[in-house]
């Protein structure tokens, strides 16, 4: 049976996407920050963002979870936003774009 992914605490939209973040990282990935207060999660102005050393294993996430229509996956850039509260989750694909873009910047 498939978990739901709901909204536990409009007051802390990160923790949206928290199960998912866990599932991940018992898979074997890991977030490339923790903090005390959000753990893999980090404030920015746009909302919360957690990193992860790898890629979005997206299989494990629909084999693992009901994935409720605002929460979407971009594979092109390995990244996980919901739509309603602004959290993301960013895999390796996004960073090593990143250095691509700023290697060739460089060049």
């Amino acid at each position: 049976m498939k978990r739901k992914i709901e909204l536990s605490d409009p007051n802390r939209p990160y923790l949206y996407l928290r199960p998912v973040v866990d599932a991940l990282i018992e898979a074997g990935n890991a977030p490339m920050q923790w903090d005390e207060k959000f753990g893999p999660f980090y404030p920015t102005k746009s909302g919360f963002i957690c990193s992860l050393r790898d890629r979005i294993d997206w299989p494990l996430i629909q084999r693992t979870f009901e994935v409720p229509p605002e929460i979407i996956y971009n594979a092109e850039f390995d990244a996980m936003s919901d739509r309603s509260s602004g959290a993301e989750i960013l895999g390796s694909r996004e960073r090593d774009r990143e250095s691509d873009q700023g290697a060739s910047e460089r060049q």
